[in-house]
């Protein structure tokens, strides 16, 4: 089994400004395939969402913080539960997490750092900084970009100004299991962003291990890549290394992170190619 992270991001010039490389844990094993019997899940959610929400707009229209955790020191706030699997009776309770990756996204302010006033409240928002609260915790904890990854342009001149930041938080997954995780303060703004418009959110991908389930092989790759989709560009992820039965049936699971795609928009899709029978496609759109 595979579980691959894009983060792609529509539209724009088809550069690849981060390659896409598997990503581990600092404290994990030291391969970058996690030979398990296990699995691996994404949760996430958005943080800001269409003043009139319609399936036909776009985020050129008028935007708004989402903000459900009831605390007015936060602005934007979204909400996403960590499940592990009871696959063949499995325990969840027995399942231990050998990775947690954080990633967050959107489009907001040219300034790294700004101010926003809400009811009276003022806050700096720093795209390279997030706020999460596990579950069990009643605060929330400031999270930073480690080492300015995976990419902060410095204005729109820069693929329309889509950031897009990355944490390992392993160890508080690991600390604090399944449950309702919140992610706030995603440095965002309201209103249409001019003719780009903005958009916000973010995802986590945890890796677990549990004796009772199957065994796979799981890779997280991620990186960035700017994609002019109605120009027809595209990038090409070369996923290798990975093993496979020497008989039987061999089934891939994909999980993809991807941003800036609109239901109202045109040309915005995800295909999979199957290398064992030529010219089998799978094709999914991303809005």
């Amino acid at each position: 089994m595979l579980a691959c992270l894009t983060l792609q991001v529509l539209p724009g010039p088809a550069q690849v400004l981060q390659p896409f490389l598997p990503r581990v844990a600092p404290n994990g094993p030291s391969t970058s395939i996690y030979n398990i019997n296990g699995d691996f899940t994404i949760i996430g959610n958005t943080n800001l969402t269409l003043e009139d929400y319609s399936l036909n707009f776009q985020n050129n229209y008028p935007m708004v913080y989402i903000d459900e955790d009831n605390d007015p020191q936060t602005f934007n706030s979204s909400a996403s539960t960590l499940v592990f699997s009871n696959e063949n009776g499995a325990d969840p309770s027995c399942s231990r997490v050998l990775f947690a990756g954080l990633y967050w996204t959107g489009r907001s302010s040219e300034e790294m750092e700004f101010q926003v006033t809400k009811s009276g409240i003022t806050q700096t928002l720093d795209k390279r900084e997030v706020k999460i609260k596990a579950p069990g915790q009643a605060d929330y904890t400031r999270i930073r970009a480690q080492n300015d990854q995976i990419w902060f342009p410095e204005s729109y001149q820069e693929q329309d100004g889509l950031y897009v930041g990355y944490a390992d938080v392993t160890d508080l997954v690991q600390a604090a299991g399944a449950g309702e995780y919140w992610l706030a303060d995603v440095a965002l703004l309201e209103g249409t962003g001019g003719s780009i418009g903005f958009y916000g959110g973010w995802g986590m991908v945890v890796v677990y291990e549990n004796a009772a389930m199957q065994a796979r092989d799981v890779v997280v790759f991620d990186g960035f890549a700017y994609v002019e989709s109605y120009l027809n560009q595209n990038n090409i992820l070369d996923l290798q290394g990975f093993s496979a039965v020497a008989s039987g049936p061999v089934s891939v699971k994909l999980g993809v992170m991807a941003a800036e795609g609109e239901r109202g928009g045109t040309g915005d899709f995800f295909k999979l190619s199957g290398a064992s029978t030529p010219g089998s496609l799978y094709a999914w759109n991303t809005n």
